[in-house]
């Protein structure tokens, strides 16, 4: 996930009154943690209050950008195919 989207993430959460299942909540502390160290605790820091302060729309756009252009054609047999 890109810089701020765990932040993004979470308030969506919490705007909504949504729940983690419990059974996921182990495999989501394991995956934080290794963004966390990844990025380092001062970017970490700073990154999940700017994702966040995100809207909903805000947030799923900035998802979409972060993935870049897709390297074949979206449908028929090309798409199908690896070049």
């Amino acid at each position: 996930m890109q810089r701020g989207c765990w932040g993004a993430a979470d308030s969506i959460r919490q705007r909504h009154g949504e729940v983690r299942f419990k059974a996921f909540q182990a495999t989501y502390d394991a995956s934080l943690e290794r963004v966390r160290e990844a990025l380092g605790h001062k970017d970490f820091e700073a990154a999940w209050p700017e994702g966040a302060a995100l809207s909903t729309s805000e947030a799923i756009s900035y998802a979409q950008r972060g993935r870049g252009a897709r390297g074949r054609p979206a449908s028929g047999w090309e798409s199908l195919t690896p070049d």
